[in-house]
């Protein structure tokens, strides 16, 4: 039996969790304080079982609207199901769609947008719906293409337009895709210009920007590695390998972007 747990973070501190006691201490060492074990522990509050389902639950992801409720939306026996909440009040768990790989991003007051993917026809398609605040609207086929679309990432930009991108796997080739829509009724969509590989991951910024990075082999040694492109102005930059790590393979990347203009990426190596 597995469960959708949460845990909401109630005051800050330096956070050395996951890290060797050497690390551990220069961590604390460098921020100038004294931390101990026990006050770490008391920044987090008890896991709340969300899915609370005799049925596996996995894959969950999370938006936080500007009022401070928490959607979060995970995968369970073939459905997406959903819940929201504030504190400690949730709403009980209803599946919303049939589908996986959800993807969600906060938009303007109570709305949450949500990318996914679902069976379409004799293929698998990406598709978009919107919590109006007080329920989901009708599935819109992003994809709509005869490939098989997967892992999709939906990003809004601040006063921009909503922005979402998959992998396109037509013949063994893998091919990033780019949809663009205003409203989410209709998207225009493109291939990322020299974007082969898989697992994107993205974040919105400021001036319709948009920060993506993925893993895909390099030619020359056949192991991962992180790449990144950023969507500016209307088109996308040129992939730039940022992992650069020949001898060990690089996946599973994630982005985020500072307030200040800066992107941070981590990922997983070796």
């Amino acid at each position: 039996m597995r469960h959708i747990l949460l845990l909401l973070t109630l005051v800050g501190t330096v956070s050395v969790l996951g890290a060797s006691s050497a690390q551990a201490g220069d961590a604390l060492a460098y921020a100038g304080q004294q931390i101990a074990v026990e006050d770490r522990a008391a920044a987090w509050s008890s896991p709340t079982n969300l899915s609370n389902s005799t049925a596996n639950s996995r894959a969950p992801d999370l938006a936080v609207t500007a009022g401070g409720v928490v959607h979060v939306v995970w995968e369970e026996e073939g459905g997406l199901y959903h819940t929201f909440g504030k504190g400690d009040s949730w709403s009980a768990p209803a599946e919303i769609f049939l589908g996986d790989s959800a993807s969600l991003v906060a938009g303007s007051g109570d709305s949450v947008h949500m990318a996914y993917v679902s069976e379409s026809g004799a293929t698998f398609d990406v598709f978009y719906a919107r919590w109006n605040g007080a329920e989901w609207t009708l599935p819109v086929n992003v994809s709509r293409t005869t490939a098989v679309s997967s892992t999709p990432v939906i990003v809004r930009t601040p006063g921009g337009p909503l922005h979402a991108i998959w992998v396109e796997n037509t013949g063994g080739t893998q091919t990033l895709y780019h949809g663009q829509s205003s409203n989410g009724n209709a998207w225009s969509i493109f291939p990322l210009p020299s974007g082969s590989g898989s697992a994107p991951a993205a974040a919105g910024a400021g001036g319709d920007v948009v920060h993506l990075a993925w893993q895909s082999a390099d030619p020359l040694t056949d192991l991962g590695e992180i790449w990144y492109a950023q969507f500016s102005d209307g088109s996308w930059s040129l992939p730039e390998n940022v992992s650069d790590s020949p001898d060990e393979a690089s996946a599973v990347p994630t982005v985020a972007a500072g307030p200040d203009g800066s992107v941070h990426i981590a990922w997983q190596e070796g």
